[in-house]
């Protein structure tokens, strides 16, 4: 028994399953219906979103994306990646970035604030992590 993250895409012709579920509790991807307790639909949806911006800081990588199944913020989100560029991390997860962090696919390292003074902080984050490594 656990909760369920529920994953789809619009898109048949992605290598991503059209109805993906990971068992939290178990971080097993294949469940049985009877196990489902609880259903936790992911919004935003991972697959539907438009890069707005796109920054490599040294060893990281910094994004703007707008979701558009997001509601606050007008659906942007700020992250951060570390080792990775955009076309790794677009391949790496089969064409879904999901802005929570997580075990099942490449995560971000970091969230910040989507206007422009969250961008800036996370420049100064990427500069200073740079720095420190």
């Amino acid at each position: 028994m656990g909760v369920i993250k529920w994953f789809s895409s619009g898109s048949s012709n992605d290598n991503w399953d059209k109805n993906f579920a990971v068992n939290l509790s178990t971080k097993s991807p294949f469940i049985k219906i009877e196990e489902v307790t609880e259903l936790v639909r992911i919004t935003p949806d991972p697959t539907k979103y438009e890069p707005i911006a796109i920054r490599e800081v040294g060893n990281f990588l910094i994004l703007r994306l707008k979701y558009f199944e997001a509601e606050n913020y007008d659906g942007h989100k700020i992250l951060v990646y570390k080792g990775l560029t955009f076309n790794e991390l677009v391949l790496k997860n089969s064409r879904v970035i999901d802005p929570h962090f997580t075990e099942y696919m490449v995560s971000p390292i970091a969230r910040f604030e989507p206007t422009d003074n969250g961008w800036r902080m996370a420049l100064e984050f990427c500069e200073m992590l740079n720095n420190y490594e």
